[in-house]
């Protein structure tokens, strides 16, 4: 058997059920004010891609919405920069420079109240600060794992293991030609890894870890990023 080198695109995800880069880019875009939740235990999903439970615990408090709106906010305040929302990660590496910048926390959480008032003035006095209050006292881990969540819940494969596995059944197969296949991608998700492990069952290196000292099962196969 001889080697192979195979680029990965976003495309290869795609049945598997997980969005291009673009439909990332369209879930920040929205308005979010009401699409998001907030957990207990620091975690962070979207309604609109939640089961009915998890819809109902992550409002279970008052804070889900100074959430939507700091992350709105976070939204458009890069957008504004650049003209325009086209990139998830950059947005991401903007927020982690940006909120290590006091005046942008304090110009954010001014924003913040401002467009909370603007999207629900029917909250008022007693419940009004309880809340705002995440907003009054924000906290950057909040900003940074709100984003770190979201994004993680967007690159989530939802079908079944059996059901992915039979559907890249075929190019499964046709890697396993190759005794050693170098795969260059920039993809986020897992799903290769997933594929390299479970239906061809190889071991790899992920071009962070080494495996080229194992013996069983032979290394047949190595995702390395860009």
């Amino acid at each position: 058997m001889s080697e192979l080198v195979s680029i990965i695109g976003s495309g290869f995800s795609i049945y598997a059920g997980l969005p291009l880069a673009r439909d990332i880019n369209q879930s920040f875009e929205r308005d979010n004010a009401e699409n998001i939740l907030s957990f207990s235990s620091g975690e962070f999903k979207w309604f609109d891609l939640s089961d009915e439970t998890h819809q109902h615990n992550g409002r279970n408090n008052t804070d889900y919405l100074a959430f939507g709106i700091l992350l709105n906010e976070l939204v458009r305040i890069f957008s504004d920069g650049i003209e325009g929302f086209n990139n998830y990660e950059v947005f991401y590496q903007f927020v982690l420079d940006e909120t290590a910048d006091k005046d942008f926390i304090e110009d954010l959480k001014n924003t913040s109240i401002q467009a909370f008032n603007a999207k629900f003035p029917e909250i008022k006095e007693d419940y009004y600060d309880a809340y705002t209050r995440k907003i009054k006292e924000l906290q950057v881990s909040d900003v940074i794992s709100i984003i770190n969540h979201l994004i993680g819940e967007l690159l989530y494969v939802r079908k079944s293991h059996a059901e992915v596995d039979k559907l890249y059944e075929v190019i499964g197969n046709y890697f396993n030609k190759y005794a050693l296949i170098d795969f260059i991608s920039l993809n986020h998700d897992l799903l290769l890894e997933h594929l390299i492990k479970e239906v061809m069952q190889k071991e790899y290196s992920d071009g962070f870890s080494n495996l080229l000292g194992v013996s069983s099962p032979p290394l047949a196969a190595k995702s390395l990023p860009l």
